[in-house]
């Protein structure tokens, strides 16, 4: 028995089929709806332009909360459109962040 649902239909029976070999259909739903999921999309800006950052009263900012200078917007449109196509911060990913802080290094 293939588990169908809204949460499973972006996912080829097959593809469920061999999940059902490994994972109950608890966590073969929440697999479904993370891949489901809008993924979140972060920014980094230096310290000054982050303190410099406005934004309207209805979009919010999510700071990491380990990584100082990455956050990401629960509307994404809105920080590309505004910040990034003017130069004010990057789309970059908070692990490729990690290569470059001396507190992360490995070595």
């Amino acid at each position: 028995k293939i588990i169908t649902s809204r949460k499973t239909l972006n996912h080829c029976g097959s593809l469920l089929s061999e999940w059902r070999k490994y994972y109950s259909e608890t966590e073969i739903l929440e697999l479904c709806e993370w891949n489901n999921s809008i993924p979140k999309v972060w920014f980094r800006a230096d310290s000054k332009t982050l303190d410099k950052i406005t934004i309207e009263e209805d979009v919010a900012i999510n700071r990491h909360p380990d990584i100082d200078n990455y956050f990401y917007f629960d509307d994404s449109k809105y920080g590309i459109e505004k910040f990034v196509k003017n130069g004010l911060i990057d789309v970059q990913s908070p692990s490729s962040g990690l290569i470059i802080l001396p507190q992360y290094s490995f070595l």
